[in-house]
């Protein structure tokens, strides 16, 4: 110790563990703003999905379908959105997202009973790029594909789901 009585060279513990709280303080603070951007930005993805524009509405697929497999939950709830435009999105997005989509495949089974033609084939086609993990589906995409009474494109995407989970 100097001859003043000053702890000079020495630093304050105490000290070090006040500044080591709050960097991890403002770390928490920091990942649950990330978090929470990354929630709003979801939300607002799935909502330009009413957008009335053919070309708007692929390119938000696409960028939903960049955001990779954390979307699957927000495209999960998307699937039972009061807009057909949100439903029938969220649909190709997972059938875009392929396996990792496999979570969805009960919310795509409940799709696949959606009253718009569109909705129904974009549940079929992503229930079989999803592939041999939907399996469970055969039952709901079966008498789809059977029936004359279904429309063309989701008979026939009923079929190729089917060829895709066996």
């Amino acid at each position: 110790m100097p001859a003043d009585g000053s702890r000079a060279g020495r630093s304050d513990p105490g000290l070090a563990w006040i500044l080591l709280f709050l960097a991890g303080a403002l770390t928490f603070v920091w990942l649950a703003a990330t978090v929470e951007s990354g929630t709003e930005h979801a939300e607002a993805l799935i909502d330009e999905l009413q957008v009335p524009d053919p070309a708007h509405w692929k390119a938000t697929v696409a960028e939903i379908v960049a955001q990779g497999p954390a979307m699957v939950p927000v495209l999960i709830d998307a699937l039972s959105h009061e807009h057909r435009a949100v439903r029938e999105g969220a649909a190709h997005a997972l059938g875009d997202l392929r396996g990792a989509s496999a979570p969805a495949i009960d919310a795509l089974i409940v799709a696949f009973d959606d009253p718009d033609d569109f909705v129904r084939w974009k549940a079929a086609r992503a229930l079989g790029r999803i592939g041999p993990a939907a399996a469970r589906a055969a039952a709901v995409l079966t008498p789809a594909a059977e029936s004359h009474q279904e429309t063309e494109i989701v008979r026939a995407s009923a079929q190729a789901a089917l060829k895709r989970i066996d």
